[in-house]
C-alpha cells in the first residue's frame, strides 16, 4: 500500500517539445530556397519537352498527310504559316518553344512530294536546330539535329 501511495503522490510532468520560432523560420527559409532553385530548372525542362513533343507531332502529321494523299488519290498540303501548322482541314498552333519559317509541302496523288525543301525548326530552350531534308519522289525525310 505504501508503494501505491507514493505513485499517486507524485504528479507526472509531461513536457511537450515543439519547434521554436527560430527553427520554424529556418525550415521555411531552406524549403523556399530549394523551391526557387528547382523551379527555374523545371521551367527549362518543360520548355524542352514541349518543343520535342511538337516535333514528334509534326512528324506524325507529315506521315498522316502523306498517307491520306495516297489513300484518297488527291493532292494534299502540309503548310506552316503565321505560326499555325495546317493539314487535312486541321490547324495546330506552333508553341512558343519552337520557331520556324513558313513552308508548304504538297503531296501528289501517290503520296510523293516534288520538293527538296529543308524544313527548319529552332528550339531556343534546348539551343537546337532540327532540319528535315525532304527527299524527292518518295515523300520521306532525313532528320538532322544540331
Amino acid at each position: 500500500m505504501n508503494i501505491t501511495k507514493n505513485m499517486q503522490a507524485r504528479p507526472v510532468k509531461l513536457r511537450a517539445r515543439a519547434f521554436t520560432l527560430l527553427e520554424s523560420l529556418l525550415v521555411l527559409a531552406i524549403t523556399s530556397f530549394l523551391i526557387v532553385c528547382f523551379s527555374g530548372t523545371m521551367g527549362n525542362v518543360v520548355s524542352v519537352v514541349r518543343g520535342e513533343l511538337f516535333l514528334a507531332q509534326f512528324e506524325q502529321d507529315y506521315k498522316s498527310v502523306q498517307y491520306q494523299a495516297a489513300a484518297s488519290a488527291h493532292t494534299e498540303n502540309l503548310s506552316l504559316s503565321d505560326g499555325h501548322l495546317t493539314f487535312l482541314n486541321e490547324t495546330l498552333a506552333l508553341p512558343k518553344e519552337v520557331s520556324a519559317a513558313n513552308f508548304t509541302v504538297t503531296f501528289d496523288t501517290h503520296g510523293n512530294n516534288s520538293s527538296l525543301q529543308k524544313l527548319q525548326f529552332y528550339l531556343p530552350a534546348a539551343h537546337q536546330t532540327v532540319i528535315y531534308q525532304l527527299e524527292m519522289g518518295n515523300g520521306k525525310f532525313k532528320k538532322t539535329v544540331s
